[in-house]
């Protein structure tokens, strides 16, 4: 039987794996829906992001499954906020590193865009990545 350190650790460990996944294909889809939108100028943002969430979101559900089955994560309300969390960190991270680096706007300027309903989206769908774990935790 596991003890707390190792449950601590294999859902840091999980959190990391599941944001990695989730994050790649969000990226790929972020560059294609960005050159839809340039291709498409009459595409709304927000209408591109509203089809892009719901699959990332599905893919999120998918990809936790996996992740949780193969690094045996427990079922636990802590072990599945640990691995919540620890993605959602990240998750956060990557994107102030994406805005900072490769769009050049300051931290102030990525939060302020959260005003606009596109990125407003985008953050409630990695708030829904971020539960993911703990509600498939609580599920059978």
């Amino acid at each position: 039987m596991p003890g707390p350190v190792t449950d601590t650790r294999r859902a840091l460990v999980a959190g990391v794996f599941y944001f990695a996944v989730v994050f790649a294909i969000a990226f790929v889809m972020g560059v294609a829906r960005t050159l839809i939108l340039a291709a498409a100028p009459d595409v709304p943002r927000l209408a591109a992001v509203l089809v892009e969430a719901p699959i990332l979101v599905v893919a999120s559900w998918f990809i936790c499954r996996r992740v949780v089955q193969r690094l045996n994560v427990p079922g636990q309300l802590g072990p599945r906020i640990i691995m919540g969390a620890t993605g959602f960190v990240f998750m956060l991270a990557a994107e102030i590193a994406l805005s900072v680096l490769a769009g050049g706007r300051s931290i102030a300027d990525l939060f302020a865009l959260y005003a606009d309903p596109s990125h407003a989206t985008g953050l409630a769908a990695q708030m829904i990545f971020a539960i993911i774990p703990l509600v498939q935790g609580r599920t059978p």
